[in-house]
């Protein structure tokens, strides 16, 4: 199998393509115009120096959509022959509507109503003015780009968010495809097209729909002032980083009633030298941090917990992943934890927690997915070194813990064929019977490369499990984050929606017949999957599997996702999607 260097891939996603080029096709000659981080003339890597000056050109649009007047520039960047299409399409519909929101949609839009440059800043106008919009907040990503010694063409992702003139909140989600005429050194807009159009705005002026309550909950608590207010960055410069400080942010939060008191209280996970923080709700709505009266402040990095009751007296007791393995403690009713048993876990890190009663014994198991072998991983930088990239088998093990009661767990991973396809880099895991036989399976989300469907059978009396992701379809050969059980068309069945990264410049890149234009087509396909984002697969009913519906619902565009979940957010009997995404706030990279 082919395996690409780490340095390759690290560029890859980070937008940049000095390594790859070096293995490239001859050039073809490009512009001229030098820019820093790689030589695009070298390779035949011309192509994404025109979509850095394309994007560039772009700045004078972005600029009129955020202010809703014309920029200086902005008919500059048209040629005498442009033709093209209203940002904002006429021919609209509205598929949705709720006290809450509208939505309102159009399809592809290639005619030529606006020509010349005068047009062009008409076809711009046209979005803020039929939004009778304020102040915008816009986002351009550049997918695609085709390149040839005449012209390119560029193909972008748009967001736009603010508020109407009247209050309401606007999101603007469009795709473009803009054809640019390539003259010496210069670029100039020939042709634009809307391949896809979605305005969502609130029906009522009451504001957003979800509000950011953390100040006003835990804001002026001392742990959230002096320690959770501040970024990984601040505590770099001020922790000495063998304390076991991680700069990625791999941190959980678990949710449950710690003192029985009938209110949710959080636990937040922190990294290496910082103490993990349990805030406890008050009936006013705060909450204030108890860690270290509840004994559960530990030092040690904390990547993932729970809540759940281990030994069926009716109260939360607490599990957290530790770089060592897992704590498990019980709760004495009132919200004081002691350790009972800490499970070490000699081969790999455990990130994330899954619990479900899988033998129904009447007590709860744990699973715990373990992203790195021990020793695998830089740390220095913190990051893996998967081999092969697109598809590695080089990760920690996962384990499953069986709960024998009184605190007593046993490690059965083998025991029930957990272990196939078991050395993967793996996020997360989440527990559900999809074939409706009456017991619990298994999905597992892994990141480089495939993920993990366990079915759940009886051979003989005894329970086992089996790899069936493959005959199921729900492989996802990605960059797994997350996944999350729901059924989202109403139709009985457990459906599965997984988290990946989306990346523009993968999009890009990938998809152009240079990129590794040695290897094989399914080799190709899998960079090109890689760099897609997220997925959703439809049950079609038990022995009949899963089909991939993530381009056709429009829920693949989660960014660099990270957490997923199912939830009836408006209450009205169907499953909506909330996708958590982000990364490291550094300088902007213009990919994520």
């Amino acid at each position: 199998m082919w395996r690409v260097p780490f340095q390759v891939v690290l560029s890859f996603f980070l937008g940049g393509i000095d390594v790859i080029a070096e293995t490239s096709p001859p050039a073809v000659p490009g512009t001229g115009i030098a820019t820093p981080g790689y030589d695009p003339n070298h390779g035949g890597w011309d192509s994404e120096q025109a979509a850095e000056i394309a994007s560039s050109r772009l700045d004078a649009l972005k600029e009129t959509l955020a202010s809703g007047k014309p920029a200086a520039g902005l008919a500059e960047i048209a040629a005498p022959s442009f033709r093209g299409a209203p940002l904002r399409p006429t021919k609209r519909t509205q598929p949705y509507t709720d006290d809450v929101v509208q939505v309102h949609r159009a399809g592809r839009d290639a005619s030529d109503k606006f020509r010349g440059p005068g047009g062009w800043t008409q076809a711009v106008l046209s979005l803020t003015k039929g939004l009778n919009t304020g102040p915008l907040q816009v986002k351009f990503k550049t997918v695609g780009v085709e390149s040839s010694r005449t012209q390119v063409e560029i193909h972008l992702e748009i967001r736009l968010n603010g508020k109407s003139t009247s209050g309401q909140i606007l999101q603007v989600n469009s795709a473009w495809s803009c054809t640019w005429k390539r003259t010496d050194n210069a670029l100039t807009l020939e042709r634009f097209i809307v391949e896809d159009y979605e305005e969502v705005i609130t029906t009522s002026t009451r504001g957003a729909l979800f509000t950011d309550a953390t100040a006003t909950v835990i804001g002026r608590d001392p742990a959230f002032q002096n320690q959770l207010a501040h970024g990984l960055d601040h505590w770099l410069a001020r922790l000495d980083t063998r304390v076991g400080l991680k700069v990625g942010g791999w941190n959980g939060l678990a949710v449950g009633d710690a003192n029985g008191d009938g209110l949710e209280d959080l636990y937040v996970c922190q990294s290496g030298g910082l103490p993990n923080r349990l805030f406890l709700a008050r009936a006013d709505g705060t909450a204030g941090d108890v860690a270290a009266a509840a004994g559960v402040d530990w030092l040690e990095t904390s990547r993932g917990a729970l809540f759940i009751d281990l030994d069926n007296d009716g109260d939360q007791d607490l599990v957290v992943s530790v770089e060592e393995g897992l704590l498990i403690h019980e709760n004495d009713g009132s919200g004081r934890y002691t350790v009972r048993s800490a499970e070490v876990l000699p081969f790999a890190v455990p990130y994330s927690l899954a619990a479900a009663d899988y033998d129904q014994d009447g007590d709860l198991d744990v699973f715990a997915a373990c992203y790195d072998r021990r020793g695998h991983v830089d740390r220095n930088v913190s990051l893996a070194r998967p081999v092969p990239y697109q598809d590695a088998t080089n990760g920690g093990r996962n384990a499953l813990l069986r709960n024998d009661g009184d605190f007593r767990f046993r490690h059965v991973t083998k025991r029930v064929g957990l272990d196939t396809n078991n050395i993967r880099y793996s996020y997360a895991a989440t527990w559900a019977d999809y074939d409706r036989d009456g017991d619990l399976d298994l999905y597992v989300a892994n990141d480089f490369g495939r993920n993990n469907l366990y079915r759940q059978d009886k051979v003989q009396g005894q329970v086992r499990f089996t790899d069936v992701a493959e005959s199921s379809g729900t492989l996802d050969i990605a960059a797994g984050m997350s996944a999350t059980w729901g059924d989202y068309d109403n139709d009985g069945l457990f459906d599965l929606y997984i988290s990946n990264m989306f990346s523009s410049a993968g999009n890009r890149i990938a998809k152009q017949a240079r990129f590794l234009a040695n290897e094989d087509a399914s080799t190709r396909d899998l960079f090109v999957r890689h760099a897609r984002g997220n997925s959703l697969f439809h049950n079609l009913g038990p022995s009949k599997g899963f089909v991939d519906v993530s381009v056709a619902a429009a829920v693949t565009q989660g960014r660099w996702a990270w957490g997923s979940a199912f939830a009836d957010f408006n209450n009205d009997g169907w499953q909506d999607l909330l996708v958590a995404n982000g990364f490291i706030t550094q300088e902007d990279t213009g990919d994520l």
